[in-house]
């Protein structure tokens, strides 16, 4: 089960799933029952879940000079749980996250992120949760995009693949490679922008951590 809030961190993004084939996410908003930071029930479109199936929710926080170098996140239950980390420089303190768009794709064959709106500058990052394991050469960086983070376990697996935009305006639909097109495949907090402050920016070299907690909870009802 995953939280919606971690003490010291912002959510910027969620996704949870309770069963195959579910249309939409299930986010916060649609949470009707919850006991402290965890959400024990959803209602979204006439449709109750709790969420449990597959589930990401994306946290973030600006590091500061005297901040430790390791943060520990204790996660309670028995489930897989995974997180996919990367850092981003020259992010706008006042606006981290720009724009979201995120799909549950179970009744599809494609692997496909939705498209958002950015800012020339902006950094696009998309974050896939896959509901069974999977090797990097099953879903490849969408044109233009690359690798950022990749893990896998025995019924699970998670990437994360971003790029720095060149140009405002709509992304347009961006579709993984590979032979790893699947109707099990979840798409959560596909597809946000990090707006900066300043143009030029590193991967790799810290003003903003932002943590993914891609979590799978195959069949827990």
């Amino acid at each position: 089960m995953l939280p919606l809030r971690i003490s010291g961190w912002k959510r910027g993004a969620e996704c949870f799933k309770t069963r195959n084939r579910q249309d939409n996410c299930m986010r916060a908003a649609h949470c009707i029952e919850r006991d402290g930071p965890y959400c024990l029930k959803f209602r979204r479109d006439g449709e109750v879940g709790n969420g449990r199936d597959l589930a990401t929710v994306l946290f973030y926080r600006h590091l500061k000079a005297d901040d430790p170098g390791c943060f520990t996140i204790d996660i309670p239950g028995g489930t897989t749980t995974w997180a996919i980390a990367t850092v981003v420089t020259g992010v706008n303190k006042n606006k981290s996250i720009g724009r979201v768009s995120g799909t549950s794709c179970d009744t599809e064959w494609q692997s496909a992120f939705p498209s958002v709106y950015g800012d020339k500058d902006d950094v696009l990052l998309l974050s896939q949760c896959f509901d069974d394991t999977a090797l990097k050469s099953h879903f490849r960086p969408p044109d233009s995009t690359e690798l950022l983070g990749f893990t896998k376990s025995v019924d699970e697996a998670g990437f994360l693949f971003g790029k720095k935009l060149d140009k405002d305006g709509q992304t347009g639909e961006l579709i993984t490679g590979g032979p790893g097109k699947s109707k099990f495949v979840l798409f959560c907090c596909v597809l946000w922008c990090v707006q900066y402050e300043e143009s030029a920016i590193r991967i790799l070299h810290s003003n903003l951590v932002c943590l993914y907690l891609i979590a799978s909870t195959n069949h827990v009802y």
